[in-house]
């Protein structure tokens, strides 16, 4: 037995409130003065025993109601696994069928199920047997049974699916299986044997409850591949902002071919392919997300990587203001270059002694480049402007340091004759990966620091990067509805190599994407990857496949936390802002037909028969072992709050039945 949501259990702590109520109630009935009870009657009738036990009935209808309520809500499950069946001479034979992509060659797969009929022929007449389809997902494809023929039929259901199918997980649930099933259990595997589906590690192959591995080579023909490697879009000349997008599309083996451009469902281009890369220039999106189509116009034995989808975002780039002192400086630059690098962002430069407070509520974000240039009258306008939801991201420049605390902020500066006297440089030493704005930056460690601004670190504050002599570099604090985020080191590459780090651009990109609120949804993925819903901005409420169907019934869009996305095409995400698109394609390993070497065959088949036969040790504190196939999770939740609704009817006529005497009495 379990539970889904064990924490609900602490609500059980709730039982002592009826118990003490009914201590206070349990007391002595008011006591009056009277003369003397010697000429008075004995009752017969024992009230108190009554009102007693009424008393106890009701005490227990309430703490079973409130344990009711908590175990309802931890929601309380039961797995029934299934009778494991007894072993037989004849034993057990899997025959798993490869479905993944590769497999859709012209030729190999008729070639499986021909392998996969002589496997079912071989097989000792009483043997039981059960047939399983080996792609993105392992699945049964018919129940265990003697009966050749039940399989036999099935096969003709069989074709290949779009996913890659990995060996590991193949034999993983092949052994899950052979747990149950009546032993000497063997597995047939039918596959092109593709050496891009081997694990990363040869040991994840072993077995537990296999005895037997039989691998039956399904042989391609060896003529070369064409295909659609990638599809990559940009501006063209390296420009930040364009009515005009560049589209190159990766060939491999194609030349000579023709290759057909798809834009948004509409043909915008055919180009001859050389070897390598198809460029098609001048392309003219529309605004938001526009979807690109590639196809080989010509045919090969493998078609699945003959076309392929992509999606980019046209929307032009959101100015963020820089407060800068002098925008031809290098601070400037620096910072202009890096947001233009994520192809969102352009700066806009704003000089001090020009800037006008009352512009701030046109914008999210503030880039400020010196913090120390904020004048007190420039400080309350900004620390107004915060509170009611703008974000600021600063930089401790050469006036910052003469400072003696930092504007904004408010943070203290230690004062330069007290400071510590620093010898060489420092590196980072701690970082907050879990943070979302640092999550996605990489090469913090490579940085090196002579001066930062020491500054004393608030309880409101969270320092997010750390150097290794103490000194917090980045530290972010909330202020109202807005937050301030301080850097203290300064852009000039004479104290510091921060800004000429590759480290930095990815941070003032990513920095950009925090504050502003600005998603970086994933739009590619292979099929047969999970998509998670809370990627999309605000959760994604539906997601429909390539071909409009709904990928989430009306209670899945409450309950489910991810899909699968198991065909190739666009897919369209829907969110409570807006809609969004994401590619997906067939894996491009699978385009990869170099074989596993035989040598490699023969250790594996070694593997399995060694595994078996050594004893399995139980424990260990590992990770829990899956349940079985043909397991059945029984979910008691659904009779907790029945037996709920029973208690509240029942507490409700025992209070009444307790406390309406003493009403009348009163």
């Amino acid at each position: 037995m379990g539970f889904v949501a064990p924490l609900f259990l602490v609500g059980l702590l709730g039982v002592a409130l009826p118990i003490w109520l009914h201590r206070l109630q349990a007391q002595s009935a008011e006591r009056q003065p009277f003369s003397s009870a010697m000429l008075l009657e004995s009752a017969q009738q024992r009230v108190h025993v009554r009102r007693k036990l009424k008393h106890l009935l009701l005490l227990a209808a309430r703490i079973a109601l409130l344990v009711c309520l908590a175990i309802a809500f931890a929601k309380p499950f039961v797995n029934n696994p299934p009778a494991v069946m007894a072993a037989t001479e004849s034993g057990t034979h899997l025959i798993a069928v490869d479905v993944s992509a590769s497999m859709g060659r012209d030729g190999v797969f008729a070639d499986a199920l021909a392998a996969a009929r002589e496997a079912l022929a071989d097989t000792p007449a009483g043997a039981l047997k059960q047939l399983l389809a080996a792609g993105g997902d392992i699945t049964p494809v018919t129940a265990p049974a003697v009966e050749q023929e039940v399989h036999a039929s099935a096969l003709t259901t069989l074709e290949p699916d779009s996913q890659r199918m990995v060996f590991s997980e193949l034999m993983a649930a092949a052994d899950r299986y052979a747990e149950v099933l009546p032993k000497p259990v063997s597995l047939h595997l039918i596959s092109d044997f593709q050496r891009s589906a081997m694990p990363s590690r040869f040991a994840d192959l072993g077995t537990r409850h296999l005895s037997r591995l039989i691998l039956h080579r399904v042989e391609a023909g060896v003529s070369p591949n064409r295909g659609i490697e990638f599809i990559r879009s940009g501006l063209p000349g390296g420009a930040s902002e364009g009515q005009q997008r560049i589209v190159e599309v990766g060939v491999v083996g194609a030349a000579g071919d023709t290759v057909e451009l798809r834009l948004n469902g509409e043909t915008v281009a055919r180009e001859t392919a050389a070897e390598g890369t198809v460029k098609f220039g001048q392309i003219l999106p529309v605004d938001g997300d526009n979807r690109v189509e590639a196809r080989l116009l010509g045919t090969d034995a493998y078609a699945a990587d003959d076309i392929r989808f992509h999606v980019f975002e046209q929307v032009p780039p959101q100015r963020i203001p820089v407060l800068t002192a002098d925008q031809r400086g290098l601070g400037f630059t620096y910072l202009a270059n890096a947001l233009a690098s994520g192809g969102s962002f352009a700066a806009l430069p704003m000089r001090v002694s020009e800037f006008d407070p009352r512009v701030l509520s046109r914008y999210r974000l503030l880039l400020v480049e010196d913090l120390g240039v904020i004048d007190a009258t420039l400080e309350a306008a900004l620390t107004e402007w915060i509170v009611a939801g703008g974000q600021v991201l600063g930089f401790a420049g050469p006036r910052t340091a003469s400072l003696e605390r930092l504007p904004v902020g408010g943070q203290s500066i230690v004062p330069a004759a007290t400071r510590a006297r620093q010898r060489g440089f420092a590196s980072p030493a701690r970082v907050d990966g879990n943070h979302p704005l640092l999550a996605r930056t990489e090469g913090w460690f490579n940085a090196r620091f002579r001066e930062v601004l020491p500054l004393q670190v608030g309880d409101n504050d969270e320092t997010l990067v750390t150097l290794d002599n103490g000194a917090p570099l980045v530290i972010e604090t909330p202020l109202g509805r807005g937050k301030l985020l301080a850097v203290t080191a300064t852009l000039h590459d004479r104290s510091n190599d921060f800004p000429i780090r590759a480290v930095f651009v990815g941070f003032i990109v990513e920095a950009a994407r925090y504050l502003t609120g600005t998603s970086n949804l994933p739009r590619a993925f292979a099929a047969g990857e999970w998509f998670s819903l809370a990627a999309a901005p605000g959760g994604a409420g539906q997601v429909l496949d390539p071909d409009g169907n709904p990928l989430l019934s009306l209670g899945g869009t409450a309950r489910v936390r991810q899909v699968r996305l198991r065909q190739p095409g666009i897919y369209s995400v829907y969110t409570p802002n807006k809609e969004y698109a994401i590619a997906v394609n067939t894996d491009v390993r699978e385009s990869q037909f170099v074989t596993v070497d035989e040598q490699v065959l023969a250790d594996w088949i070694k593997l399995t028969t060694a595994d078996v036969a050594s004893p399995v040790v139980a424990g260990g504190g590992g990770a829990a072992a899956p349940a079985a196939p043909g397991s059945k999770m029984l979910e008691l939740w659904p009779w907790a709050l029945l037996l709920l609704v029973v208690l509240v009817i029942s507490e409700s006529l025992l209070g009444n039945a307790h406390f309406a005497p003493q009403a009348a009495r009163e």
